[in-house]
């Protein structure tokens, strides 16, 4: 059985189509990530020395991630 696109079909398409097309139009309207910022401000601000490790060691993997997200968008 072959399946023959009517008039209705077509319509429901285009409407569809026109309702979603504002939402693809902004949606590559993205905030720039401060994660990286923040995890350096508060490794360098941090008194106690566990909680400087820790916030420099996720300084250092929010950028090695930053890197490899970048990498990515660029292939």
């Amino acid at each position: 059985m072959k399946y023959i696109l009517t008039h209705r079909d077509i319509m429901k398409k285009i409407i569809a189509f026109l309702i979603l097309m504002p939402f693809a139009a902004t949606a590559d309207h993205v905030k720039t990530d401060k994660s990286l910022e923040i995890f350096e401000k508060l490794c360098a601000s941090s008194k106690d020395p566990l909680i400087r490790s820790t916030n420099c060691k996720l300084a250092e993997n929010q950028r090695k991630a930053m890197i490899i997200s970048k990498a990515q968008a660029i292939q």
